[in-house]
């Protein structure tokens, strides 16, 4: 018997340990990062130099030996910056993992402030801007000495395939020599609307770093839509001369689904509108039989034989179909009279001392029909008739307004 109750109280402890152990929560497994900064020239070791860890804002010195650490670190990606004076910025990304002391050295180039860079107009510059003129593929920056020896330099650049060329990319300089180089882009290479690459100028001295920026616009763009009703809504876009290849095709995708916005989506919620051929600039489509109260994504898009290219997506919701115009027109020897006319389609609702309450006047009626205040509606043009004048209206869409005009007596 004896046996049996220490066999069910060692079975009950270990099930008690497991349980307690169970139920504790892990903790999470910290690692570091460390290492040394050091002059690239020399190789010394940099005191004092500033280091620091994003995200977590975590910030170091180095010591006498130039080394730094950072422990307790979580584990994802970090950028470690180490900043000192007379030498150029650092920054990097770094992983570490669960329990990973990771070791990361740093060479720091020193700053090349004996040779500056200046533009066309002689100004000091640290970026080049090409902008997004097509005609725009070269430019050209001064290098100019303001050291007290001569200088041998070299410029090189990261990998970007669209900097075609730079001219001359290496040569000496006297003290106050001046050396203008010529810097060419392709456009056809640029990979996004936004680009920049950096230009490394080194020489014995130091180092630094040029940005050179290009941008391009879009084949195709697509602007705001406007005139929006219940039922309709003008889109519109711009088709630019800077594509490789002949545009066939041009026009605007929408849906009621954001995900259906592309020329050979097969879906009865796509809606593909197209013409034909290559009219650079602004291009305009009246969407109709549109949805009341509906949001619609809509995007313009241009077609070459092996590439479409679509603008931003924009959206736009249709309202309940209703507009409220408020009229004031003079009558009876020249004094003025309020009227609000509510037009829901093709119907017009009256209210006024003419019309009646709620006298509904369908744009087909005849004027017997509409015998208390006849409207024709003409191109978009509303005639009103009264007793002893006729008034044109024309409505604005732009702030849904109606301009007053007499035309002439009484029908």
């Amino acid at each position: 018997m004896r046996k049996y109750l220490l066999f069910y109280a060692c079975l009950c402890g270990m099930l008690l340990g497991f349980v307690s152990c169970g139920g504790k929560a892990e903790e999470p497994q910290l690692g570091s990062i460390y290492g040394e900064v050091t002059d690239k020239t020399t190789g010394n070791p940099i005191a004092n130099a500033g280091v620091e860890l994003q995200p977590s804002g975590d910030k170091a010195t180095t010591g006498s030996d130039g080394h730094f650490e950072f422990s307790n670190v979580s584990e994802g990606t970090y950028s470690l910056i180490v900043s000192k004076s007379g030498y150029n910025r650092y920054e990097s990304q770094i992983s570490v993992g669960s329990e990973e002391n990771k070791r990361n050295d740093v060479q720091l180039e020193k700053a090349l402030t004996s040779l500056i860079v200046v533009d066309d107009q002689q100004h000091e510059v640290s970026t080049i801007d090409f902008g997004t003129n097509e005609g725009t593929n070269m430019r050209s920056i001064t290098l100019v000495n303001k050291s007290d020896k001569a200088i041998e330099w070299e410029i090189k650049h990261e990998s970007a395939a669209w900097i075609q060329s730079i001219n001359p990319s290496n040569g000496s300089l006297n003290v106050n020599g001046t050396q203008s180089v010529t810097i060419t882009i392709d456009r056809t290479q640029l990979p996004n609307t936004e680009n920049s690459a950096l230009i490394h100028i080194s020489s014995a001295e130091g180092s630094k770093d040029i940005t050179i920026k290009a941008g391009r616009l879009e084949v195709v763009e697509t602007f705001e839509c406007t005139n929006i009703t219940g039922t309709t809504a003008v889109l519109n876009g711009k088709l630019n001369d800077n594509v490789n290849g002949s545009i066939y095709r041009y026009g605007f995708v929408y849906a009621t689904y954001p995900d259906f916005l592309d020329v050979d989506h097969s879906s009865s919620y796509t809606n593909v509108e197209s013409f034909y051929g290559k009219n650079i600039g602004v291009f305009t489509y009246k969407a109709e039989n549109l949805d009341k109260n509906k949001t619609y994504y809509v995007r313009a898009y241009a077609q070459t034989s092996d590439k479409v290219y679509y603008g931003k997506t924009l959206q736009f919701t249709t309202t309940d179909g209703v507009i409220n115009y408020y009229i004031k027109h003079p009558w009876n020897g020249g004094e003025w009279m309020w009227q609000k006319m509510t037009q829901e389609g093709s119907n017009y609702t009256y209210t006024g001392l003419w019309g009646g309450e709620g006298a509904n006047i369908n744009t087909s009626a005849s004027d017997n029909d509409a015998k208390w205040f006849p409207i024709d509606v003409i191109d978009g043009t509303m005639y009103i008739y009264g007793i002893g004048f006729k008034t044109k209206f024309t409505y604005n869409p732009q702030n849904e307004t109606l301009s007053v005009e007499e035309v002439g007596n009484s029908y």
